[in-house]
């Protein structure tokens, strides 16, 4: 449509034959409108350009190219991308910045096309500069944030686990006097203190696993290990070592499983064992009497593994249930509340179910009882399996009063509270010993005398236990010693690195005297090569 009403154009003259609508649409689109010859003048310029460069009129740019309104370091940058315009024939789309007289950078996100005559000739460059300084800047502040967030919660993950290793050098201590306490002739009231110190401690053991499991979870360092698995093995030694658990309860313990879940298959055993813990740990917290069931079944449509953990407990109320698996939740967070916890068990379990490309879900009826159940996906294998590769440590159960065949131990250990601990329970068993603080002192005295076992801390101040195991190895006379490696490092990854080292045996700290005194009895030169 053409109007005869002379207005101002495009390029600032005044044209009668241009079409208004087409210059309204120009002069009020937002952005910075340009048009630019072969050689990167201006020929045209919307207002927008003008109030947004804080340029005086067009007067000012008409005529004149980047070079004379910007400094060169920015103006060698706009022609830059004018002249891949000019020399491809194609549209671009860039960030470009400037700055004028009043030293304030501008960002502009700019598309640049070329520009022809109405023969076909290139003959300059048309474009539009979007002012993107503000988004720039507030982006810039989320990815500022972000990180101090990241280095914050990197921080706070550190920590955890570095306190919940701290905690379990002294709970060591602990445990560990409490169980060789209890094998003494006590009183029934002795007796019955020992047994509260023993089970505070493992629920303090416990409550320390879940700390360190969260902060790994939360520092996103939780990586699963595939590994071809006794499945059905798996379930029932976990349900068997939980079961000491229920001792003086009036519950019964119950597995059933679904004949056509095979035997063997490939998962992570370790997160299929602390999730089974976890729910099997929170059935028993909530349930005085009645039953615990653990129920497998393959879910043939999805080709899927279902376990499902029922129990007759207290159940959880309507308006908690949505809540179940957030982070430390507790079903009763009052002063008096009677079940303890860190409120971090379902949470980790949901963790790590989706981690496995399972789901995980729960069902309860207040005071009738609560079903938490979980899939992930089946991987069968066909291969033959040693249920030897599952096996953990064992439930705390009494020693056996057998005293080890007479054996001479290296103990590496700093800590002058767990050497106590670890002397006075070997010197029962009638074994003898040589004690090192450091790993310089480790090495020493394994050059100067012989031994059977060699019991290594992995912390010692000056060399690591680690690099210890490692020396012994690369010896003639450790080539082949047991060495059994003593950790308050409770993750897969750990013990695979004593293993790798050359360690036969990682035992956890707090350590389970029984799972010791198997370990020495049986001790045994093994090849590592």
């Amino acid at each position: 449509m053409k109007f005869d009403t002379k207005q101002e154009s495009f390029d600032g003259t005044v044209s009668s034959e241009i079409d208004s609508t087409l210059y309204n649409f120009i002069k009020y689109l937002p952005g910075c409108i340009y048009l630019k010859d072969i050689n990167g003048r201006y020929l045209a310029c919307s207002d927008y350009l003008l109030t947004d460069s804080a340029l005086a009129s067009r007067k000012i740019v008409i005529g004149q190219a980047d070079h004379d309104l910007f400094d060169r370091h920015y103006a060698d940058q706009l022609r830059q991308n004018d002249l891949q315009v000019i020399d491809t024939h194609q549209t671009i789309v860039a960030e470009e910045t400037i700055r004028l007289s009043d030293h304030v950078e501008r960002i502009y996100q700019v598309i640049k096309a070329p520009f022809y005559d109405n023969s076909g000739e290139l003959i300059g460059i048309i474009g539009n500069s979007i002012n993107i300084t503000s988004l720039k800047q507030t982006q810039a502040a989320l990815q500022n944030a972000k990180e101090k967030a990241e280095i914050a919660n990197q921080a706070k993950s550190n920590f955890l686990a570095t306190i919940s290793h701290e905690f379990r050098t002294p709970l060591n201590a602990i445990f560990v006097m409490a169980q060789i306490l209890a094998e003494q002739n006590l009183t029934k009231d002795q007796q019955s203190a020992i047994n509260t110190i023993l089970d505070s401690s493992q629920h303090l053991t416990k409550l320390i696993n879940d700390i360190l499991v969260f902060a790994k979870i939360e520092a996103n360092k939780i990586q699963l290990h595939y590994e071809l698995l006794d499945f059905h093995h798996l379930i029932s030694s976990t349900v068997t070592n939980i079961s000491h658990q229920l001792e003086n309860q009036s519950i019964q313990l119950n597995i059933h499983y679904d004949h056509h879940v095979p035997k063997t298959m490939l998962s992570d055993a370790n997160a299929l064992r602390q999730i089974l813990i976890n729910l099997l740990s929170n059935a028993i917290k909530f349930t005085d009497t009645g039953e615990i069931t653990v129920s497998v079944e393959k879910m043939d449509s999805t080709r899927q593994i279902k376990v499902s953990v029922s129990d007759t407990g207290i159940g959880i109320s309507a308006e908690f249930l949505p809540h179940a698996f957030d982070r430390f939740t507790q079903l009763d967070s009052s002063y008096t509340r009677k079940h303890m916890g860190s409120g971090l068990g379902l949470s980790i379990c949901k963790n790590l179910v989706e981690l496995m490309k399972g789901d995980i879900g729960i069902n309860s009826t207040e005071n009738k009882g609560t079903t938490v159940w979980f899939t992930f996906p089946l991987d069968e294998s066909n291969h033959t399996f040693n249920t030897e590769e599952t096996k953990k440590t064992p439930p705390l159960v009494k020693l056996n009063n057998t005293k080890v065949k007479k054996k001479h131990l290296l103990i590496i250990e700093d800590d002058l509270l767990n050497q106590k601990v670890l002397t006075t329970f070997l010197s029962q068993l009638g074994c003898t010993f040589e004690i090192a603080s450091t790993g310089k002192q480790a090495i020493t005295l394994f050059e100067k005398s012989n031994f059977d076992i060699v019991l290594s801390d992995l912390g010692l101040p000056d060399i690591s236990g680690i690099d210890v195991i490692k020396h012994i190895r690369t010896t003639k006379k450790g080539k082949n010693l047991p060495i059994i490696a003593l950790t308050a490092h409770a993750f897969k990854e750990d013990a695979d690195s004593c293993l790798q080292a050359g360690a036969n045996e990682v035992i956890t700290k707090p350590i389970v005297l029984s799972t010791l005194q198997s370990v020495i009895q049986q001790g045994h030169h093994v090849s590592t090569a």
